[in-house]
């Protein structure tokens, strides 16, 4: 089980951050959902993870 904020809701996900950087996506449940809460989830199979730290790394700057 992993906790994150809810980002996005639609039929079938619920779009989630963790407090690790990762956006994750669960199924979502017969239950109300509020952008900006925090719950506990168990994470859908994953296709990719994206990471802030793999962003930043992407966008250094490099030396001319």
């Amino acid at each position: 089980m992993k906790k994150g904020v809810i980002l996005s809701v639609n039929k079938r996900f619920v779009t989630l951050l963790t407090p690790e950087g990762e956006f994750l996506k669960t199924k979502r449940q017969e239950r109300e959902y509020e952008v900006g809460e925090e719950i506990t989830f168990s994470p859908a199979k994953q296709k990719f993870t994206l990471a802030f730290s793999n962003i930043h790394s992407s966008f250094k700057k490099r030396p001319c």
